[in-house]
């Protein structure tokens, strides 16, 4: 609320007779009263008004105006709560995703090593066709591995050679090396 300067106003009246009515007689003065008349100056009683009404304005101007700040205000601090839960929902996600991640990679290590010993305990190995970056698993007992194009696959510990050399296929072989 805006502070206004003190305004001293005076009003003035040339006598005043004050009666009083003896107790339960008040209705029979009535005519006493009647006789009075008021001499309200109308210049004055229009300053009043306006000077009321000044009053009124700049009390009501400085109470929108404290209403709007207020709004503003809480408008802000709604702005606010909302981005600090935007900021705390992003953090969260990133940490459920963070735990999700270590989580996949702790079980595809667990996986590897599973799948791993398996192999080792069925003398298979996983073998890499450096050609065409196909995968195989096969006996891992022989020392050569060699692979053809549509997928047949020959092991051989004893060196006959290249079965590309041999001349008893038709077809190409490459030679695959296990995966470590």
């Amino acid at each position: 609320m805006v502070s206004q300067p003190y305004t001293r106003r005076m009003c003035s009246s040339p006598g005043v007779v004050v009666q009083r009515a003896p107790r339960g007689q008040l209705a029979s003065s009535a005519a006493l009263f009647a006789a009075v008349r008021l001499n309200v100056e109308q210049a004055w009683q229009s300053r009043i008004a306006h000077d009321q009404q000044l009053a009124f304005d700049a009390m009501q101007k400085a109470s929108w105006a404290q209403h709007d700040a207020l709004m503003a205000q809480s408008e802000q601090a709604a702005r606010d709560r909302t981005a600090a839960w935007a900021a705390g929902e992003a953090q969260r996600a990133q940490q459920v995703q963070s735990a999700l991640n270590q989580d996949r990679a702790r079980q595809a290590a667990m996986d590897r090593q599973a799948h791993e010993f398996t192999l080792g305990i069925l003398n298979q190995g996983t073998y890499v066709n450096s050609a065409t970056g196909q995968r195989i698993e096969t006996n891992n007992q022989f020392q050569h591995t060699y692979q053809s194009a549509d997928g047949q696959t020959i092991l051989h510990s004893n060196d006959p050679g290249d079965p590309n050399r041999s001349g008893a296929f038709t077809q190409s072989f490459t030679e695959i090396f296990p995966q470590h």
